[in-house]
């Protein structure tokens, strides 16, 4: 996203995409391995939240982005309100890895 942000070009876009899009799945996989270790009974509910959480951004984000857009001076400089928003949302995702990351540290044994 922040990319996007640096170099407002396509090849800024593309690099964006690929930092972000090619290991959108594999953070999936390794989620749902951690739920597996941590709440083994409860996987297809954490399926279920970490599917309803996408959803919700890919419901919320276009109309936002749109609102920022066209209450901005630019398109430009609301699409770039859009990426920053998006930008500290994944941070504050990375802040909470952390936090749980640390609350339940993995066990050499697992």
């Amino acid at each position: 996203m922040s990319a996007s942000l640096v170099s407002p070009t396509l090849a800024g876009f593309a690099a964006g995409s690929l930092v972000l899009g090619l290991p959108f799945t594999a953070i999936t996989f390794f989620a749902m391995q951690e739920v597996r270790r941590i709440r083994p009974r409860h996987v297809s509910s954490a399926m279920g939240l970490l599917t309803a959480s996408y959803g919700l951004g890919q419901i919320v984000g276009p109309p936002l982005a749109a609102w920022l857009v066209t209450r901005s001076g630019s398109a430009s400089s609301g699409f770039d309100a859009a990426l920053w928003i998006a930008t500290g949302l994944l941070i504050a995702g990375a802040a909470i890895y952390v936090l749980l990351s640390r609350r339940h540290p993995m066990n050499r044994a697992d």
